[in-house]
């Protein structure tokens, strides 16, 4: 893992969205905080935030988070992005997002508000873990 983090900051202007945002999930599902990595992710996350799929922006959110990592202007990009496109965000996206913020105890209100509003009509294809996440993310945030 060493030398694909090596690599990866090396050529870290090449990722696209997902790339930016599948390394950085597979280094927090493997409990690995790699500093300087994560600060490359983050840096080139914020110039192609716009790029972010609703996936990629929960990927990121989630890697953060289960690390206990915090990155308030990356934060801050993505609850942007994702305020901006909550319409297209499916389930599993809105509960995974909120439990990211909730988790790191980031009180970022309009995304939480965003994410209710986009909840409540679909709530019933919430499957169980869904709304539990959402249920703990909304406890926590309060």
């Amino acid at each position: 893992m060493q030398a694909i983090s090596s690599a990866a900051r090396a050529r870290i202007g090449d990722f696209n969205s997902q790339a930016l945002a599948n390394t950085a999930w597979a280094f927090s599902r493997l409990l690995l905080a790699d500093g300087p990595l994560f600060n490359a992710i983050a840096s080139q996350s914020r110039v192609r935030m716009n790029d972010f799929q609703p996936q990629n922006l929960t990927n990121i959110a989630w890697a953060w988070s289960t690390l206990q990592m915090t990155d308030m202007p990356l934060l801050d990009s993505i609850a942007a992005a994702a305020i901006h496109t909550i319409d297209v965000f499916g389930v599993q996206n809105l509960a995974n997002t909120s439990w990211a913020y909730a988790g790191l105890r980031v009180m970022h209100d309009s995304l939480m508000a965003s994410i209710s509003s986009a909840a409540r009509p679909t709530i019933a294809l919430f499957d169980p873990q869904s709304l539990a996440n959402l249920a703990w993310a909304c406890a926590r945030c309060c």
